[in-house]
């Protein structure tokens, strides 16, 4: 598979996965409780810091991926 297909791949991936986030978060239970707490978890661990740069990466994407309707880590409104 070469670098175009394997980009889109992943552009629709993380659009599939934010686009579910934003309909747990929407809808109250269980689900959306736990999502919440792995965000404050991602969250939580970024602001103590001591991460490797490529996991600091890893954990602000994930943050994006979860949470896509908040702030990003470092984004100045």
């Amino acid at each position: 598979m070469n670098n175009e297909n394997l980009s889109i791949r992943l552009h629709a991936v993380e659009l599939a996965i934010s686009r579910l986030a934003t309909s747990i978060t929407e809808n109250v239970g269980q689900s959306s409780i736990d999502l919440k707490a792995h965000v404050l978890y991602f969250r939580e661990r970024l602001g103590r810091g001591g991460l490797e740069p490529h996991q600091e990466q890893i954990y602000k994407q994930t943050l994006a991926l979860l949470d896509p309707l908040s702030p990003k880590p470092g984004d100045e409104f």
